[in-house]
């Protein structure tokens, strides 16, 4: 919210919304996929975050369960 054209926007987090669905991207720990109702955390460090979003992809597509 730094620049002029998104002072209006608001910034929405999984802790301050629960209407609406979220992909959080969290760049701490190991590589994990949180799902909390309708919000979903992709943890881990530098490329690891690559391994979350991965395994996140694979479960959508059917590939691994």
């Amino acid at each position: 919210n730094k620049s002029s054209a998104c002072t209006t926007v608001p910034i929405v987090t999984c802790e301050n919304n629960r209407s609406i669905p979220i992909i959080s991207l969290e760049q701490e720990g190991s590589p994990e996929v949180i799902q909390e109702g309708n919000c979903i955390r992709l943890k881990g460090n530098g490329n690891n975050i690559v391994k979350s979003t991965d395994r996140l992809l694979f479960d959508w597509y059917g590939i691994i369960k």
